[in-house]
């Protein structure tokens, strides 16, 4: 995934019946997500800038001097992927393509050297940078709030709460985000726009948004995928002084369609602290009696 290392290995070992001499592993790394300038060999491995190419040989990792029939190692490298959006552009199906190629020489029984040379190719797709945003307020938004601020004990006070998701690289599907209301706040059942799929399970006290397919660029090129709903607050003699929980367990998830890949996030709990509202201030957070 972008901004994540990424961690990769070639182990080698000589199937051969002979031994091989004077080894060489080399890694050519190429790719839309490729980032040159964050890759890091190890095993004494050496990043040639000139081809993108990381190179192994007997002088800095003995083991590639002689490997004898049946004997192996492995050797490794990490890179970064470049950011999603660069130069204002955004990267859709990012991918980076690692071309391994290890050689050496091996002599028959008649001693006369013989090249040894083997490529294979391993494609690497990142997953798209999907961000799930969840906050509450109690002024403005296209839903009207209404009841004391602070919240009184034995008073209803709504608030609401906004969903925003916004998606990069790669398309998303099946995106579903959800939440568990406590005993003291209920489903007040405004939504808006009105025809986002949302709804609340009473058996569960769960509420679920699932707006389904969700494309690449989405909060970047377009404006974010967002979702509006009321929730209402009745707090108890028990909660006065408290800033009470509206809204836990709160969770987003999604599969990349390029990758295959789920992504899930969390989110914390909202409360009564008010601290997205502009309008909100301190004083209106904690119940009072």
């Amino acid at each position: 995934q972008y901004g994540q290392s990424i961690t990769g290995v070639v182990n080698w070992k000589n199937n051969l019946p002979t031994k091989i001499v004077n080894a060489q592993i080399e890694v050519r790394l190429s790719g839309v997500a490729f980032d040159r300038s964050k890759v890091k060999p190890t095993n004494n491995g050496f990043f040639r800038s000139s081809d993108n190419t990381i190179y192994w040989d007997e002088r800095g990792y003995s083991d590639l001097r002689e490997v004898e029939a049946g004997a192996g190692g492995g050797v490794g490298f990490s890179l970064t992927p470049i950011p999603d959006v660069k130069n204002n552009k955004l990267i859709t199906n990012p991918t980076i393509i690692a071309e391994v190629t290890v050689r050496g020489k091996r002599y028959s029984e008649q001693g006369v050297p013989e090249a040894i040379n083997t490529v294979i190719t391993e494609e690497i797709r990142i997953s798209s940078q999907a961000q799930f945003a969840s906050r509450d307020i109690y002024h403005g938004g296209p839903i009207i709030n209404t009841g004391p601020l602070p919240p009184r004990v034995e008073q209803e006070t709504t608030y609401s709460v906004i969903w925003d998701i916004v998606n990069t690289s790669n398309n998303l599907k099946s995106a579903r985000a959800r939440a568990v209301i406590p005993p003291y706040v209920t489903w007040a059942g405004a939504v808006y726009p009105s025809n986002e799929n949302i709804i609340y399970d009473p058996s569960a006290h769960e509420i679920i948004w699932a707006p389904g397919n969700i494309p690449s660029g989405t909060g970047v090129n377009t404006p974010p995928r967002e979702v509006v709903f009321q929730i209402i607050l009745t707090p108890s003699l028990s909660q006065v002084g408290d800033t009470p929980i509206l809204l836990g367990n709160i969770s987003f998830e999604g599969i990349d369609t390029f990758t295959n890949q789920q992504i899930t996030q969390k989110s914390n709990d909202l409360t009564t602290v008010l601290s997205t509202d502009p309008k909100a201030v301190k004083s209106d957070y904690n119940v009072v009696q």
